[in-house]
């Protein structure tokens, strides 16, 4: 790494940050990094790891005070940012001068200034104003606003005239018989529609019992398939306990627990320069998103420059942000009888 400067025309120092060579050749923040304001008061200072933000930063006003502070996480502001209001003292003195511009008069006796919105009813009152909206009379709305609907005319009708008569048909032999006949049919067909409600009730009795068993067939030929694909993907899923005291182990765990989404045990495989805050870590923002992981392949490679250094290809299912498929170099340092990651190195990203 190298250290780098920045200047103001008028000669002041304006930046100071580290930088590095990335994987093509290119000069890229990385490490400490300060700002200056042109009056030599600090504007930010922070870090920065392969170009993006990361950890703690904080910024100034130009007169010093604090503006406002907090950390990221690639890139990426965290949740418990601080910012602080700075009042301008040449912003107070306007403040405190004598307002001559003229005023309405709300309903609550306050005044108001011309220039801003008031936020209540305002009364516009003869000292204000030379002109007032003259309401309409009740006397003009009857006289001229409303008319009454003038009402239809219906024409009645007298009902026609009929002749009352009084006939009496006299129903002898023939017609008594009919009426004997017409009993017997009703009752015959009442018995007969009782028998075909009974038999439907019985054939329905019989389609719903067939129904549920077809039901219960179908899903427990479900419940079938649905063991047989865990126990697939067990099986693919299935890697020997990974050994913490090997680089490739630390970084098979670190995958596996973003997969089970054990935050915390994946945020104690990581270096504090690299994890930033645990709230940041676990946030949907950064690794907090992925719901499951998929290893394929996870290899020791060697080392590079002191670190030891890992390839890893694995599946990462994040529906907040992206899933794809991923191709990694991992970098660690050793930590008592273990290792911990500091950088990763992306070298193929396949997004779905």
């Amino acid at each position: 790494m190298e250290t780098r400067e920045t200047k103001y025309q008028s000669g002041k120092l304006n930046e100071k940050y580290e930088i590095s060579k990335d994987e093509k050749g290119f000069y890229i923040k990385d490490g400490k990094y300060e700002k200056w304001f042109e009056n030599g008061k600090k504007e930010c200072e922070g870090e920065y790891i392969e170009n993006r933000k990361f950890g703690y930063w904080k910024y100034w006003h130009k007169n010093g005070e604090t503006k406002e502070e907090g950390e990221y996480f690639n890139d990426e502001k965290g949740d418990d940012w601080k910012t602080y209001t700075f009042v301008n003292p040449e912003v107070k003195e306007e403040i405190n001068k004598p307002d001559l511009t003229p005023t309405l008069t709300s309903h609550a006796g306050a005044n108001i200034s011309q220039n801003h919105t008031p936020k209540i009813d305002v009364e516009i009152t003869k000292d204000n104003f030379d002109v007032l909206p003259i309401p309409i009379s009740h006397e003009t709305i009857r006289e001229e606003g409303i008319k009454e609907t003038p009402k239809q005319n219906y024409e009645v009708r007298k009902p026609v005239a009929t002749k009352n008569t009084n006939t009496l048909y006299i129903v002898f032999g023939g017609a008594g018989l009919i009426i004997i006949i017409l009993l017997i049919y009703i009752i015959a067909d009442k018995n007969d529609s009782k028998k075909e409600i009974v038999e439907t009730k019985v054939t329905t009795t019989q389609g719903v019992t067939k129904s549920q068993e077809d039901t219960r067939k179908r899903e427990l030929e479900s419940k079938e398939r649905e063991l047989a694909l865990k126990e697939k993907e067990l099986e693919k899923q299935k890697i020997q306990q990974p050994d913490l005291s090997k680089p490739d182990g630390v970084v098979t765990k670190f995958i596996q627990s973003l997969g089970k989404q054990d935050w915390s045990a994946a945020f104690g495989l990581m270096t504090d320069k690299r994890r930033g805050s645990y709230s940041n870590f676990s946030s949907t923002k950064a690794y907090g998103g992925i719901t499951s992981t998929t290893i394929y392949s996870c290899s020791y490679t060697g080392e590079t420059n002191g670190k030891k250094e890992v390839l890893v290809d694995y599946e990462s299912l994040d529906p907040a942000n992206k899933s794809g498929r991923l191709k990694q170099y991992y970098y660690l340092t050793p930590y008592n009888d273990s290792y911990l990651i500091t950088d990763i190195k992306n070298i193929n990203l396949e997004w779905y």
